[in-house]
């Protein structure tokens, strides 16, 4: 039985929605990924896309490893913020409009030479993006956090500073030194004499501006 010739025959319409779908659908913006290799000498990496593809089957597949892309960290011409990353952290894979090949081997204002546009060579890394199930837990809502390891830094809107590790507070251990030296005694031979400093009060009164209460 010979179909209806139009009814296989895609409209002017269809074919104009299976475009648009088809570039909607390889249109590249954000993506998560995981981190393979990390060189923090020219801070760029090596990564592998956590989020299976489909090929014409059905069938899931991984995507392919991405090499030598950019890591974006906090920085101006003299000043830089950098974070360790290693294998298996998370991060965030943004893709350029344009090429950036040129632009990373030059710098300043260029010419791309390509014409590829949300191309996976042309990701850009930034470290983050978790899923819930590995989220990060601060102590409160309301302060700045910053960890690293065993140590953790925070500054409290209310003026106060704090920087931890497994079992000390930096700004607690130095009042504690600056009491204890305004309490030592040195032996003298006109007996036991304490130690004296003009700014002894005035250096621990600064230090318990950034204790808490």
């Amino acid at each position: 039985m010979v179909k209806n010739k139009a009814s296989i025959t895609p409209t002017m319409a269809d074919v104009i929605s299976r475009a648009i779908k088809n570039g909607a659908d390889n249109l590249r913006v954000c993506l998560p990924a995981k981190v393979i290799k990390y060189d923090h000498k020219k801070q760029s990496a090596d990564v592998q896309l956590v989020l299976y593809s489909k090929d014409y089957e059905d069938n899931l597949v991984d995507m392919p490893i991405l090499y030598g892309l950019p890591v974006i960290y906090q920085r101006t011409q003299d000043s830089f913020f950098h974070m360790p990353l290693s294998k298996d952290d998370y991060c965030t894979l943004f893709f350029s409009d344009r090429s950036l090949d040129v632009w990373l081997s030059n710098g300043g204002s260029v010419d791309p030479k390509d014409v590829r546009s949300h191309d996976l060579s042309d990701a850009i890394v930034y470290p983050g993006l978790y899923p819930f199930s590995d989220s990060f837990s601060p102590t409160n809502s309301k302060d700045v956090s910053l960890k690293c390891g065993n140590t953790t830094m925070f500054a409290r809107k209310n003026g106060h500073f704090s920087v931890q590790n497994q079992n000390n507070e930096l700004i607690r251990v130095l009042d504690d030194l600056v009491r204890i030296l305004r309490e030592a005694v040195v032996y003298t031979s006109g007996g036991p004499q304490h130690l004296r400093h003009h700014l002894f009060d005035i250096i621990q009164d600064r230090l318990r501006t950034f204790l808490e209460a």
